[in-house]
């Protein structure tokens, strides 16, 4: 549900767009991923009953970067910081509020010697369905 408008604005930041270069993922990094990358998990996004029956949704939601420079992941924390903390707005059909992303801990992967740290996000927003007649 989400993946799309926040693959939209983080790719619309010219700093993001640079450093990721379209390897933004859902749930898992590919095997075979070029880095820095980051994956988005969204489980924790709800959809809300609403009245007015407007595709509606709130959450968490986690950003992690990965990478073999742990320098590289601190760059990419900062574009995405840039990209989202307390974002508001319209994008892909979408309208979408971020509140300020939350650090967590940082690890480093022993089997694939990649560096990782996410960050957290509260997110609201709304799917907005365009009504032919």
């Amino acid at each position: 549900m989400i993946g799309e408008p926040l693959f939209a604005i983080l790719l619309a930041n010219e700093k993001a767009s640079n450093l990721f270069d379209n390897r933004i993922y859902a749930t898992v990094l590919p095997q075979t991923t070029a880095y820095p990358a980051a994956v988005y998990r969204d489980e924790d996004v709800k959809p809300l009953s609403v009245r007015d029956n407007r595709s509606s949704f709130s959450g968490t939601l986690q950003i992690e970067v990965a990478s073999p420079s742990f320098d590289q992941v601190q760059d990419g924390l900062a574009v995405i910081r840039q990209a989202l903390d307390n974002y508001t707005g319209r994008i892909n059909g979408f309208g979408l509020r971020f509140g300020y992303g939350s650090t967590l801990e940082a690890g480093f992967d022993d089997t694939t010697k990649e560096h990782f740290q996410a960050l957290a996000y509260q997110v609201h927003g709304q799917k907005f369905t365009t009504v032919t007649t």
